[in-house]
């Protein structure tokens, strides 16, 4: 008699993740355009915050970035942040600013250790106060485009930090809840992010999502072995 099997709703995941890794990004987050921006922000308060933010950010753009105005944006935005800690953008407006300090050669250097860890902080920060507490509420349009920037950010910054472990360097400078900062758990954090980037909007990061899928590199992994043994099989028999 044929013994029957139950799977468990996990089990059920795996399996799906594994011989679909698209199936997981089909669900998008829910947005509704009628709310404000920020949730703790009304919407008055939100545009004088933002308009100020804005002049800011003029330091940063065109032929006028130097390392002094650089400096200067990175003041400002604490500042900024200081008086509205809630304001997510600024945050991560400053890891942007943070990062172009630091080349993406000297990225995870221990030189730049301090640095790369304030832009982590800056990018976990984002994502604390704009991600809603629960998955299944809706986000404001604000809120989505803030989202998948932010986590598909973080996720090429990881990203770096795997090539640099696999061209057997240090890494330094990683988010201190990667309490393992090996090649495979940064992996791991960076499809994360991706997955979660994808879902708040963001394409690229849907399609890096699929990339570094754990489950989908270990089925391809199973394709290839069994492409390999029949090529084996098929030579021995000739």
């Amino acid at each position: 008699m044929q013994q029957e099997i139950h799977l468990s709703k996990h089990d059920l995941h795996i399996l799906g993740a594994l011989f679909d890794p698209e199936l997981s990004l089909s669900t998008s987050a829910p947005v509704d355009a009628s709310k404000p921006a920020l949730p703790h922000l009304d919407e008055d308060e939100f545009a004088s915050i933002r308009a100020e933010e804005q002049m800011i950010l003029k330091l940063l753009h065109g032929s006028s970035q130097t390392a002094d105005t650089i400096d200067r944006a990175i003041q400002q935005l604490t500042g900024l942040i200081t008086r509205s800690p809630g304001f997510a953008p600024a945050y991560f407006n400053r890891a942007q600013a943070r990062r172009l300090f630091v080349t993406d050669d000297n990225l995870f250097t221990e030189e730049f250790t301090e640095q790369s860890r304030f832009v982590f902080a800056d990018l976990q920060s984002t994502i604390t106060l704009a991600t809603p507490l629960s998955p299944q509420a809706s986000l404001s349009i604000h809120q989505q485009s803030l989202l998948a920037s932010v986590h598909a950010h973080r996720g090429l910054l990881l990203m770096k930090a795997v090539q640099r472990a696999e061209n057997g360097f240090e890494v330094y400078g990683l988010p201190d809840e990667l309490c393992k900062p090996d090649k495979d758990s940064i992996e791991d954090a960076a499809s994360r992010d991706f997955f979660f980037g994808g879902r708040y909007g963001d394409k690229d990061a849907q399609q890096m999502s699929v990339k570094t899928n754990p489950y989908a590199k270990m089925c391809g992994a199973i394709v290839k072995q069994a492409m390999r043994q029949e090529i084996e099989e098929g030579m021995e028999k000739v």
